[in-house]
């Protein structure tokens, strides 16, 4: 079996994104290391203290993350629409807004995390994600 090559491409319009230019640059800094630890569903852990001692955890062994600073990011990401929140059997992911990711056929699916609920996909995808809210818990600070 062939190995299967970690590649998350970029679309070419991220840097002109309202969505992404909107939140503050910790954010953007915790989507795109989000994005690049995704599955082929574009799905990760969704917990704060797991984003902080994942994708940030070097940020937070040099003194720059917290998590305080990961609630608020986290919070100003799922307020945005650019990462969705869902709970499977009581744990917490965010899926990234559709993620794109352009896989070989020859080698299979890497889905490593639970896939985003029927019910959310549907009104995330096909109502339209602007006319959908969801629930950004209020232990996160604002």
């Amino acid at each position: 079996m062939k190995k299967r090559e970690p590649w998350t491409p970029l679309l070419k319009n991220y840097p002109e994104s309202d969505k992404l230019n909107a939140v503050q640059c910790g954010s953007e800094v915790l989507f795109f290391r989000t994005l690049a630890l995704t599955d082929d569903g574009g799905n990760y852990y969704g917990d704060p203290k797991l984003l902080l001692s994942g994708p940030l955890r070097r940020r937070w062994a040099n003194g720059t993350a917290t998590l305080r600073r990961v609630k608020i990011w986290l919070r100003e990401l799922l307020s945005s629409g650019l990462l969705i929140p869902y709970t499977d059997h009581g744990r917490d992911y965010v899926h990234v807004f559709k993620c794109k990711k352009h896989l070989r056929s020859d080698i299979p699916r890497d889905l490593r995390f639970p896939v985003l609920p029927r019910d959310v996909y549907v009104r995330v995808y096909a109502g339209g994600y602007d006319e959908v809210s969801f629930y950004v818990p209020k232990s996160y600070p604002s």
